[in-house]
């Protein structure tokens, strides 16, 4: 199994995942930190709004990885099975992300140290989150005729296909309807643990929802 996602994630290079994963915590961590902290400070939840724009400034590292994880993989002669296998083992550790966030989230808010859990979401972008962006990956450093010409080849697909369909605008509604629903549960997992004494465990809870 270990050979298999080697394997599979071998086109991208040592340097690319090892960065993009812990660069995709921050979107797990911030918001559920923001809303402890928030719940913690003001001693209700009616001012946890807030933490749904926590993330709002924090970088989309999942979907930029996925996005990169394609050209590498077709430079390598990879078919388009073994990109669709590559795009699924980023997506899991997307879900992966989804739950040592919060695990991460949880643990120094049981030693009381909540605030510490802001630190390192504003620390991994900082760090990884840099690396990621300076990757080759992203191809800022390359020049000439290859780089014009890959250019171009973007904005005439970029033109053929037009306006998106309308199952794409339906899509985008479905997306915030599903972060309504992670917002909530992040919310209502908090009162839960709130109400039974121990709103620093939210973390971890939110953790083994996942």
């Amino acid at each position: 199994m270990l050979r298999m996602h080697r394997d599979t994630l071998s086109p991208l290079g040592p340097v690319l995942p090892a960065v993009a994963f812990p660069g995709r915590l921050p979107t797990a961590v911030c918001r559920l930190a923001t809303l402890l902290l928030t719940a913690g400070t003001s001693g209700s939840l009616t001012m946890t709004g807030l933490a749904g724009g926590a993330g709002v400034a924090v970088p989309q590292v999942g979907p930029l990885a996925r996005t990169r994880s394609v050209p590498p993989a077709r430079r390598s002669g990879a078919a388009d099975r073994r990109v669709g296998t590559l795009l699924s083992c980023e997506e899991t550790l997307d879900e992966v992300s989804f739950v040592l966030g919060p695990a991460l989230v949880g643990s120094p808010a049981l030693t009381h140290l909540a605030a510490a859990a802001l630190v390192v979401a504003a620390v991994l972008p900082v760090t990884c989150g840099t690396a990621f962006a300076l990757h080759l990956s992203a191809g800022w450093r390359r020049r000439g005729g290859r780089a014009r010409r890959e250019a171009r080849t973007t904005r005439t697909g970029a033109a053929q296909r037009g306006r998106l369909p309308r199952s794409a605008y339906a899509l985008r509604v479905t997306k915030v309807l599903q972060g309504a629903v992670f917002g909530a549960s992040r919310a209502g997992i908090t009162a839960l643990t709130e109400e039974h004494g121990a709103p620093a465990q939210a973390g971890l809870v939110y953790a083994t929802r996942g």
